[in-house]
């Protein structure tokens, strides 16, 4: 008998890492105005890195009234792969707005945010999922990549004779959350 292997050829395919998550860049912002305050502790990153959470701000109703353009917050973190497997944009989910049960109807929709995914450090748009601009379907982020991204919630200045009419009393806008939806590439 000629045997080639005796019962122990084998070949073995290493277990891959999968590890995409958040990392801060840079604290929460505001904009030039600095009449916007992060309300509790701020936008935290949690459960993992895989959350950012506690992106509530408030805004004085006389800096609003007084503003000559919007008054912004900005909040600036990475999308890290830290895995051993290349990671690709599977879907993308944008915030949803309601304004609904909010009584200053046009305070509300006057609110606009945005996420933007700066694609090779250039912040480029197209996307129309919700707010979040700028990431491509199937992007890949490869192992050991990042992508900057930030976070803008734009306030617009409002009439006090809009306040006296529709803002007796604070104004809470609610939005829903935002995902994107990583694949493995």
């Amino acid at each position: 008998q000629l045997k080639i292997g005796n019962n122990d050829t084998q070949v073995t395919v290493q277990g891959g890492t999968w590890d995409v998550h958040f990392e801060t860049n840079s604290t929460g912002t505001t904009g030039s105005s600095n009449k916007v305050t992060w309300t509790g502790t701020g936008p935290q990153i949690t459960n993992t890195g895989t959350v950012v959470e506690d992106i509530a701000l408030s805004v004085n109703a006389a800096d609003l009234a007084s503003a000559t353009q919007p008054i912004t917050a900005t909040y600036t973190f990475d999308i890290v792969n830290g895995g051993s497997i290349p990671a690709k944009v599977g879907s993308l989910v944008g915030f949803a707005q309601n304004c609904n049960n909010v009584t200053a109807s046009t305070i509300c929709s006057g609110v606009t945010y945005s996420l933007t995914y700066a694609s090779n450090g250039t912040n480029t748009s197209g996307i129309t999922s919700g707010q979040i601009v700028g990431a491509t379907q199937n992007e890949i982020i490869n192992n050991g990549g990042s992508v900057s991204v930030v976070l803008t919630i734009n306030v617009p200045n409002i009439s006090q004779e809009t306040f006296t009419t529709e803002a007796g009393s604070n104004i809470t806008i609610p939005f829903t959350d935002g995902t994107i939806t990583f694949d493995q590439a």
